[in-house]
């Protein structure tokens, strides 16, 4: 496998970093082992969006929650003018929506850690 350097930039999340430091861990290790278990860490942790999708989908605020949240904000604000509350109500829904971009990124980094800590990776890589 060989790494490009372009899979870094400034913008590069801690995720994208840590899977691309597995990928150089996986070029670099003779150990079979720790290369089957690289690769399969590398190979779950590459979601597509899709898949995000489906998982933020599963996790998202039921319709109920959400109406609650927003009749409460308009019971909070009832006294402000009309356009404070379409604001506050459009960054709840931003906050909300599959297409946050902290949401999905939360989502990748969760699935980065859980897999590096199920595979307790830190120590078969110290060898």
């Amino acid at each position: 496998m060989e790494i490009q350097p372009s899979q870094f930039t400034n913008s590069s999340t801690a995720p994208e970093i840590a899977i691309a430091l597995l990928e150089i861990r996986y070029a670099n290790t003779k150990n079979k082992n720790t290369v089957k278990i690289l690769n399969k860490i590398i190979n779950e942790v590459n979601l597509t969006d899709k898949e995000i999708d489906e998982i933020l989908i599963e996790n998202n605020e039921n319709n109920k929650v959400f109406t609650e949240k927003i009749l409460k904000i308009i019971e909070k604000y009832k006294d402000d003018t009309t356009s404070t509350i379409a604001r506050i109500i459009g960054k709840h829904c931003n906050r909300e929506s599959i297409q946050n971009v902290k949401k999905r990124r939360e989502i990748r980094r969760k699935i980065t850690l859980n897999l590096l800590k199920k595979e307790n990776i830190l120590s078969k890589t110290k060898k």
